[in-house]
């Protein structure tokens, strides 16, 4: 299925399918259009240079593709439809549960939230329309902040249980 979308994609590139030797030791040339495409070992080629956009001027593209895609730089403009995302990364905010850890007062959060209008070390409005969201990172801001709100809660329950019992010795 992927060979036939691409070729559908990339007009230039079925010449070149027909041509690929997977004994000539992975050979480099330019496609008709001047973009630099490698042979693999499978007999495929593949753009070496060359960003692939789906959607996006001059020339719209739907791109359909069962099984893997891997690409390290993709530009999409419209809607991405999948089943399932795996972001990797590192640095998760377990940390937050750490001794070692600072949770703000509620007191400096609403300080911050007063004079910046966002929450501390979420980016702002302005950050994201300018440079957008990383999904990773962000996902890991959100976690942060969900970590750090139990905290708060944990301890408002405790308030909560003391009042209680301070209410019950009749103070």
């Amino acid at each position: 299925m992927k060979k036939i979308v691409l070729i559908f994609l990339f007009t230039p590139l079925f010449l070149l399918l027909l041509s690929c030797n997977k004994d000539e030791n992975f050979p480099t040339k330019k496609d008709l259009k001047g973009h630099w495409v490698t042979c693999n070992n499978s007999g495929n080629w593949f753009y070496k240079e060359l960003f692939v956009t789906v959607g996006t001027t001059p020339q719209p593209a739907d791109l359909d593709v069962t099984g893997a895609l891997s690409a390290s730089n993709a530009s999409i403009a419209g809607k991405i439809k999948t089943k399932e995302v795996e972001v990797t990364l590192t640095g998760w905010p377990d940390y937050v549960f750490g001794k070692e850890y600072k949770l703000p007062t509620l007191n400096e959060v609403e300080q911050f939230i007063n004079e910046n209008q966002h929450l501390p070390n979420v980016p702002s409005a302005a950050e994201v329309e300018a440079n957008g969201v990383e999904l990773g990172k962000m996902n890991a801001i959100l976690i942060q902040k969900v970590e750090e709100l139990t905290l708060y809660i944990l301890d408002l329950q405790k308030q909560i249980n003391a009042l209680k019992q301070t209410s019950k010795k009749g103070y």
